[in-house]
């Protein structure tokens, strides 16, 4: 079931997405939701039932607390970095990243400071992505009830992206 919304929303870490612009030719693999804040719509509004882990805006709002308190045990960040590997160990596996560029990628992130996780936003109209949008399997989402996409080719071209 695709919403009556015009844009989609995915926050990210400003890491993830320099990996995908300059290891997987610009392009992303994200997780996108049909509102930007879940806990701001009316009581039975469906999508109400996005939980934190899944709503854009308090994604970023974490990323950021997290980034400026300069948190080193930032559980979000850890699965951040988590994710980075295993999407460079996904890309290896399928050919489409040579061993020096899945090094690259390990010791990129294993470098890292905290601020380069800080959060970014994506914000992808819907009338540019409508036929890539896969909608999650109920035993991949957060919550059971909850509205949740992926895309798992996103271009650069296909979002815009802002931090606030």
């Amino acid at each position: 079931m695709v919403f009556d919304n015009h844009i989609f929303y995915s926050t990210n870490s400003y890491l993830a997405y320099q990996i995908n612009e300059n290891f997987y030719n610009g392009i992303h693999f994200v997780w996108c939701s049909p509102v930007f804040d879940s806990s701001a719509l009316a009581k039975f509004d469906i999508r109400k039932n996005i939980p934190p882990s899944s709503n854009p805006y308090k994604i970023y709002l974490s990323l950021k607390e997290d980034v400026e308190n300069n948190d080193l045990h930032s559980s979000k960040i850890d699965s951040n970095k988590k994710g980075i590997k295993a999407g460079a160990s996904i890309m290896l596996n399928k050919g489409l990243i040579s061993e020096h560029e899945f090094a690259m990628i390990i010791r990129t992130v294993d470098t890292s400071s905290l601020k380069d996780y800080r959060p970014v936003l994506y914000l992808i109209p819907k009338t540019l992505v409508n036929q890539k949008l896969e909608v999650v399997d109920v035993d991949e989402k957060a919550n059971p009830l909850s509205v949740e996409y992926r895309i798992l080719d996103l271009t650069r071209e296909e979002f815009e992206i802002i931090e606030f």
